[in-house]
């Protein structure tokens, strides 16, 4: 009985896309209008309350029994705020956006200057190694020009340098290919960013008939 082969799926980066919508919410310009928007609304709350027959009742009675009143109805008010209102900061959101973007670039390979906040889609240039969904497009497309660069990297170390226009005495982290932590005698170290990953390795496509370890013959039992 003949059995198929099994073929596993990996999809490129599905994370080159802005998040517009994190993007508006930490909007400085929507923090001061609703600064401004409260200012009016709780003066116009305070209006209608003073406005109320109960207001002016409260006020002309002792003041020890309006503080307890107050003290009373401030009770209620915190108890149903606090289990009405999400605790859930409104910075979490962005702080996990952050996160995945720094994950991007140290674990997937994107480099830092394709990450979403860094630079725009129109303004991409292919980067050598970067696993965005824009380098490895342009990888498929430009496959005789991508191999001549990357034996260019291999060849001379200092090419990929001069591709990012990296002239600096001390190379900037994102562009190196290991960063050290510790001392002299006590360090580890990551790779921080691989210029040749293109070389060793073939982006598997979510339909297998695009990848280029599709088998389409089916194995028989020996």
């Amino acid at each position: 009985m003949d059995r198929k082969i099994r073929t596993f799926k990996r999809t490129l980066n599905k994370g080159d896309k802005y998040n517009t919508k994190i993007k508006e919410q930490m909007d400085i310009k929507n923090f001061q209008y609703q600064s401004h928007d409260k200012k009016r609304y709780d003066n116009l709350i305070l209006d209608c309350i003073r406005s109320y027959a109960i207001t002016k009742r409260i006020i002309q009675l002792p003041y020890d029994t309006q503080r307890r009143i107050y003290i009373f109805a401030m009770k209620n008010y915190w108890k149903n705020m606090t289990l009405n209102q999400p605790l859930r900061p409104i910075w979490c959101d962005y702080k996990k956006y952050l996160d995945n973007q720094l994950k991007r670039s140290i674990i997937d390979n994107v480099h830092f200057m394709h990450l979403e906040f860094n630079t725009l889609p129109e303004n991409k240039k292919w980067i050598p190694g970067c696993t965005c969904n824009f380098c490895q497009n342009y990888k498929k497309n430009h496959r005789n020009e991508v191999d001549e660069i990357l034996n260019k990297i291999v060849e001379d170390e200092y090419y990929f340098l001069k591709m990012l226009g990296c002239h600096e005495p001390f190379v900037n982290k994102w562009n190196q290919y290991e960063t050290f932590y510790g001392d002299a005698l006590n360090y580890t170290k990551i790779i921080t960013f691989d210029p040749l990953k293109d070389m060793f390795e073939d982006n598997i496509e979510a339909s297998p008939h695009d990848s280029p370890i599709y088998f389409s013959q089916e194995l028989s039992p020996s």
